[in-house]
C-alpha cells in the first residue's frame, strides 16, 4: 500500500486545480476566522467607546473617568493583539487569492481604524479636566449671552412704549387734515353755477392750503 500512496502523492501535487482549490479553501477558512476575530474586538471596543463618550456628556465626574480610562486602556490592549494577528495573516495573504486576500487587507484598515478612535477617545479622558473648564466657560458665556439678550430686548420694548404716544399723536393729526382737506373739497362735487363760482374758488383755496399742511 505504501508504494500507492507514494505514487498518488505526486498526482495531487502536480494538479494545479487542485492546488488552487486547497489554498483556497485554507484562506477561506483564515479569512472567515480573522474576521469573527476583528468583529469580537470591534463590539468589545465599540461598548468601552460609548461608554467613554457618554462619561464625557454633561457634568463630568472625575472617578468615572477613570474607570472608563482603565477599561478602555485594557480594552486598546486586547484590540492591539488583535490588529497584530491580523497583520501577520495580512502579509501571509500574499499568497492567497486575490479576493481573499483583499478581505484580509480590509481587515487589517479596520482594526486600524478602531484603535485610532481608541487613541483619540482616550486623549479626551485625560484631557477630561481641561474640556470640564471648557464646559464651565462655555456655559458661562451663554449665560451671559442670554442675559444680555433679555437686556436688549427690555430697552427695545421700553424705547416702542416711547415712541408709541408721539407716532400715534402723529396719525391722529394727519387723520384731522384729512378729514378737513375732506370737509373743504365737498362744495367741488356740486354743480357748477355762476353764483357758486365765489364758494368753488374759496374751496378750492381752503383745499390746498389744508393739503399743504398735511404733507
Amino acid at each position: 500500500s505504501k508504494p500507492g500512496l507514494a505514487a498518488a502523492t505526486p498526482q495531487a501535487t502536480d494538479d494545479p486545480a487542485l492546488s488552487e482549490e486547497a489554498l483556497a479553501a485554507e484562506w477561506e477558512e483564515r479569512v472567515q476566522k480573522a474576521t469573527e476575530k476583528a468583529a469580537e474586538a470591534e463590539f468589545d471596543t465599540n461598548t468601552a467607546l460609548e461608554h467613554a463618550r457618554e462619561v464625557l456628556q454633561g457634568d463630568i465626574d472625575d472617578v468615572m473617568v477613570l474607570e472608563a480610562t482603565k477599561a478602555l486602556t485594557a480594552q486598546a490592549t486586547s484590540l492591539a493583539e488583535t490588529q497584530r494577528l491580523i497583520a501577520v495573516e495580512g502579509l501571509a495573504a500574499q499568497k492567497a487569492p486575490a479576493a481573499l486576500k483583499a478581505e484580509m487587507m480590509a481587515l487589517g484598515q479596520r482594526m486600524r481604524k478602531t484603535q485610532a478612535q481608541v487613541k483619540e477617545e482616550l486623549g479626551r479622558l485625560r484631557n477630561s479636566k481641561q474640556i470640564k473648564q471648557q464646559q464651565a466657560l462655555d456655559e458661562e458665556r451663554r449665560a451671559e449671552l442670554e442675559a444680555r439678550e433679555r437686556e436688549l430686548e427690555g430697552a427695545h420694548s421700553k424705547q416702542l412704549e416711547e415712541m408709541m404716544p408721539a407716532a400715534m399723536e402723529k396719525v391722529d393729526a394727519a387723520e384731522d387734515e384729512v378729514e378737513k382737506v375732506a370737509i373743504a373739497a365737498a362744495p367741488l362735487t356740486i354743480e357748477t353755477a355762476d353764483d357758486l363760482r365765489p364758494v368753488m374758488l374759496q374751496a378750492i383755496k381752503e383745499t390746498e392750503q389744508r393739503v399743504r399742511s398735511a404733507q
